[in-house]
């Protein structure tokens, strides 16, 4: 093999082997009140697999909460989530999700905006948005990995999301 080729089958295996980032909702936890018992949490798991997109349910009976994996490539309601939960008889509280996606402005504000499936959620202000904005400053179209809480919003028209994410850790992806 002579020396164009091998140059070309090495930048073509280093560029299949980079690590590609889906933009995406990866997890949810939400706290639920009025978990007591396993049978419960089967109940309440059999609800929450029927919500489109959720790959994967627990359900921490101690801890009262349920922890749900989204499928790749999916987004996830999380009215659909709230409405499984109360359909199961119990009360969602609150709301925590991690997500991979961009930091744009949106309607003037900062969004974690989320391509693949066209989410879109307000970023409230805080120290962790303010460093996050700091570490993406000359890198706009780099990808971040949050981690927050949601925060229910009257969305007034807008096409966004009806959440706030409140940042509670970030990452930088490469």
């Amino acid at each position: 093999m002579n020396s164009m080729k091998k140059i070309t089958v090495a930048l073509l295996l280093v560029v299949t082997a980079a690590p590609v980032v889906l933009a995406q909702i990866d997890k949810v936890t939400v706290r639920v009140d009025g978990l007591s018992c396993p049978f419960c949490a089967y109940g309440l798991q059999k609800q929450l697999k029927r919500v489109p997109g959720v790959k994967g349910v627990k359900i921490y009976v101690d801890r009262g909460r349920a922890e749900l994996t989204v499928a790749e490539g999916e987004s996830v309601d999380f009215s659909a989530i709230e409405d499984a939960i109360k359909k199961g008889g119990y009360t969602p509280r609150d709301i925590w999700m991690e997500a991979t996606g961009r930091i744009e402005q949106w309607n003037g504000q900062p969004a974690l905006v989320i391509p693949e499936n066209d989410v879109k959620f307000l970023l409230a202000e805080n120290d962790h948005l303010r460093k996050l904005n700091d570490a993406l400053s000359g890198q706009k179209d780099r990808s971040v990995f949050i981690a927050g809480k949601l925060e229910k919003q009257n969305p007034r028209g807008h096409h966004g999301h009806p959440y706030t994410l409140i940042i509670e850790r970030f990452e930088l992806v490469n």
